[in-house]
């Protein structure tokens, strides 16, 4: 919601893409983005999982597997703007890490793009308070049962203790990956 009101502020021309993941409360999710979009006149294109996650596969991959499918299909052309934060960038690297890979989300990818990636996730929720941004909070980010999850809930408050400095060292390798420097 945040990325959609940046954009519109910047004078931006925007088409919202909607991608329901069918959980519980994703439906009420949908409604809230089309009314905004409504409200603010902006186009939007809404699709729906419609495959069952295939047995052995993480939900999480299989969803972002299909929304990034979507976004694809849908980019007419254009870029996509997606807004991972800085603390999403620190979660993957310790996930990849944990997993003997360690990466970082990249700035851009394709027609993708993340230009709230070197913010932290506060300064993107003070943006929505200081504009009267609108948004809910996808309560599977809190289901502690996805890794990524777990690693957000129950293990970041062990890596900042251990180095409080973690999202300096991890934007330094972001913008090191796009050659400009902190």
């Amino acid at each position: 919601m945040v990325g959609l009101d940046f954009c519109i502020k910047k004078g931006i021309a925007v088409k919202a893409l909607h991608f329901n993941h069918g959980n519980d409360d994703s439906d009420k999710y949908e409604e809230f983005v089309v009314d905004y979009c409504r409200r603010l006149n902006v186009p939007i294109v809404i699709d729906r999982l419609s495959e069952e996650v295939p047995k052995r596969r993480s939900k999480e991959d299989f969803w972002r597997e299909k929304r990034y499918d979507f976004f694809s299909k849908h980019s007419e052309g254009l870029k996509v703007v997606t807004c991972h934060h800085l603390d999403d960038a620190v979660e993957t690297w310790v996930f990849s890490s944990m997993k003997g890979n360690p990466k970082t989300i990249p700035h851009s990818r394709g027609i993708f793009i993340r230009p709230f990636l070197l913010n932290k996730k506060s300064a993107i929720l003070d943006w929505a308070e200081q504009n009267n941004v609108p948004f809910i909070q996808d309560m599977t980010n809190f289901d502690s049962s996805f890794d990524r999850n777990y690693i957000r809930n129950e293990m970041m408050s062990h890596v900042l203790r251990i180095n409080p400095g973690i999202h300096k060292v991890i934007k330094k390798k972001i913008l090191s990956s796009v050659g400009r420097t902190a």
